[in-house]
């Protein structure tokens, strides 16, 4: 898809458009269940006047709408801000937080690799080095305070 609107773009010699990126971003998330998690995120508009937000607001929600974030779950909370209260899994979740935080630097695409590699090391190395828990019950607590 990205690259059909590219050729459509250099086709009819259509200039970018233009994405207002949030200056501030307030993100909560809760494990609910192993692979389940509950959203809580909004994103403002600080730096931005009074007549922009009124434009960039509704565009920012049908974008969230658009990427598949349920309308409903996509509200406008203040004048500077939009926010999504949502419950999915990991690649939901990751996925609508990862995309946002990956905006806010222009990282090409060398750097946003070696960005993942890195997160991949880390995570490998703490796996290796311990078991993940995602409960506490008798046997983990007798492993725990044995260790």
């Amino acid at each position: 898809m990205v690259d059909e609107m590219r050729a459509l773009r250099e086709k009819y010699a259509m200039p970018k458009g233009i994405l207002l990126v949030p200056d501030k971003l307030e993100i909560q998330v809760q494990r609910i269940a192993y692979d389940r998690f509950h959203l809580s995120y909004k994103e403002y508009f600080n730096y931005l006047p009074n007549e922009v937000l009124n434009m960039v607001a509704p565009m920012t929600m049908n974008m969230m709408s658009q990427i598949g974030i349920p309308k409903e779950k996509v509200t406008r909370i203040a004048e500077n801000c939009v926010g999504i209260e949502l419950d999915g899994d990991f690649f939901q979740i990751a996925g609508a937080v990862l995309a946002e935080l990956l905006l806010q630097r222009r990282l090409n695409e060398d750097e946003t690799i070696s960005f993942f590699s890195t997160v991949a090391k880390a995570v490998k190395a703490l796996c290796e080095w311990s078991s993940l828990e995602f409960e506490w019950n008798s046997e983990i607590q007798q492993r725990y305070f044995d260790t």
